[in-house]
Formats: C-alpha cells, structure tokens, sequence
C-alpha cells in the first residue's frame, strides 16, 4: 500500500484547500507533508479560527479507505473545518489489547471555527458512520478512530 500521497489525495478529494499541489511529486514517506490553507478556504476571519491536531488511524477494513472516507466525511462542509497538514501514514502495532490487526496511523492539523464540544460531535459522528460501535472494548479493533 502506498500511502505516501495521503495530503494528494485529500487534495484531489477537496478537502485541502493550499498550493500543495504543485509540489506532490516530491512527497516522501518520511516526510511531513507541510503546507498552509489559502485564505479563501475558510470565509471567517483568522481570529475566529482554532489550529487543531487529529490523530487518524484505522486497524479494520480497507484502512487507508477507511481514513480518506472519514476525513471526507469530517471535511464535508469546508468553511468550518480545513486540513492544512498531514504526516505520512504509518503501520504500527496495537497496544494495551495486542490481538488484533495492526493500526495505519497519522496526524492532520485543521483549521476549524467549530467549538471543541462541536467538533468532538461531529468526529463521534464520524466514526459511527464508519462502523465503530460505542461500548465497544476499550483499546480494541476499530474502522476508524479520530482523536483531537
């Protein structure tokens, strides 16, 4: 699995709105993909915006698919939350409860005019939409987490 082109992707999707594209081809899987949101993404002023870390990961499924349709999903509405950064994407053992499938693990900073109690909404949303249960074992398999 290649996931070296992650930010590219997000960006063919729409759902990175910078002058990242340019550059795509240089991307590699040890690099932090570092680039800025133009101004035009997000129409309210730079003060009512929050810069916000999401760690992204997947150990069910198709993981990359799971990650990209879950990021698509949370991004749906771009004037209120846009990725600005990713870190590469990388295979990682479990932990705390090591029987299950290894995790596909990232990191991608938003900008967001969402109040941190809206945002966790709408990322507990997400993930339901997904395929991850509530209640479920804590630490255990799961299609899509999304931690801020």
């Amino acid at each position: 699995m290649n996931t070296r082109f992650f930010l590219c992707i997000l960006n063919m999707l729409g759902l990175c709105h910078n002058s990242f594209t340019a550059s795509c081809h240089r991307i590699t899987k040890q690099s932090l993909f570092a680039s800025r949101t133009s101004s035009r993404a997000m129409s309210e002023s730079s003060s009512d915006r929050r810069r916000v870390y999401l760690a992204v990961g997947s150990n069910l499924g198709n993981r990359f698919q799971n990650i990209v349709e879950g990021l698509g999903q949370l991004c749906s509405n771009k004037q209120d939350i846009n990725v600005t950064r990713t870190s590469a994407l990388i295979e990682t053992a479990p932990m705390y409860v090591t029987e299950q499938p290894a995790f596909l693990n990232g990191v991608i900073e938003i900008e967001t005019t969402l109040t941190p109690s809206k945002l966790l909404s709408r990322i507990k949303q997400v993930e339901r939409d997904l395929g991850r249960a509530p209640n479920t074992v804590r630490n255990g398999p799961r299609p899509l987490d999304l931690d801020i």
